[in-house]
């Protein structure tokens, strides 16, 4: 119900609508004439012409923080029964809430309210506006938007591994975890990774809580052998401006950082040398013991 009011006290004539009951009107219009002047008990027309309210209501989508890739559920409400063979659709807008070009994110065969599982795209841009509506096939009608925006966070980019040696290294510097046929390898989330026997790995990139997994890298065979031959040592780890170098044979010693490269570079001679690593900044280091015959050994060094 419509209340029209309207103040004939001054030159300035005023009307306002009030609306008695609240309802989602899709529009609203109105126009106004008077036969007389405006301070001599004027005669009011007003016409209206009220479209239907939505006749479905798109609730509240809850989470309302996603990542590209993602499921979620839509729920709505119908103001009536549509026919048998009509389908609903949930479409998402840009993520500044924009519905031009819209995206179907989910279907449903239903004469009535109901819930709509949607898969988010997985190359949806970052935006903290994205809304989803629900629309009708028959008869076509379009729904509410839903009244909470959608905050979607992009997937990282696919991680590759690629293989030094017998190093497994990922193409992201940040945010890694590796798995086996087994599954998560406990404590296995820098860059590189240091593999101990041939398989199945793979790594899983996570930032800002959104996840994305690389293919799986088969490892055939370890293809340099780890020599056991000899003592190949040093301590203390961590350690900060100097290390103590321990070995049975003479060797070549390198230092690389987590994106494998080389910072480092010594010979070493049998028995305990201590090395200057000042140079070296806060963080996880690869050192590899180059020995004779295609023979090394790979050990992890942290700096604090």
């Amino acid at each position: 119900m419509i209340k029209v009011m309207y103040d004939n006290r001054s030159t300035n004539f005023g009307m306002k609508l009030q609306f008695l009951e609240e309802k989602p009107y899709k529009q609203l219009e109105f126009t106004s004439t008077s036969n007389k002047r405006i301070d001599k008990h004027p005669k009011l027309v007003v016409k209206y012409n009220l479209i239907e309210p939505f006749t479905i209501t798109t609730d509240s989508i809850i989470p309302s923080e996603y990542c590209a890739g993602d499921t979620l559920f839509i729920s709505y409400t119908t103001q009536k029964e549509f026919e048998s063979d009509n389908k609903f659709k949930a479409i998402l807008s840009d993520e500044n809430g924009i519905f031009d070009l819209p995206t179907v994110i989910g279907n449903y065969n239903s004469k009535s309210s109901g819930t709509i599982l949607g898969i988010l795209p997985t190359e949806l841009p970052k935006g903290t506006n994205y809304r989803v509506r629900v629309v009708s096939s028959n008869p076509q009608e379009v729904g509410s938007i839903s009244p909470t925006p959608l905050i979607i966070n992009p997937l990282p980019p696919k991680p590759i591994i690629s293989r030094k040696d017998n190093l497994l290294i990922s193409n992201s510097p940040i945010g890694n975890l590796w798995f086996d046929e087994k599954g998560v390898i406990p404590g296995a989330t820098d860059r590189i990774f240091i593999p101990s026997h041939p398989g199945k790995y793979y790594v899983v990139v996570t930032l800002n809580n959104c996840s994305n997994k690389s293919e799986i890298f088969v490892l055939t065979d370890l293809d340099k052998i780890l020599s056991q031959k000899y003592s190949y040592t040093f301590y203390p780890n961590p350690t900060s401006e100097t290390m103590i170098v321990n070995v049975g044979k003479p060797c070549d010693l390198e230092i690389f950082n987590m994106q494998g490269v080389q910072l480092l570079n010594f010979p070493v001679q049998i028995g305990e040398q201590s090395i200057n690593i000042s140079s070296l900044s806060t963080g996880v280091y690869i050192v590899k013991f180059n020995l004779e015959a295609n023979e090394y050994i790979i050990k992890k060094l942290v700096i604090h």
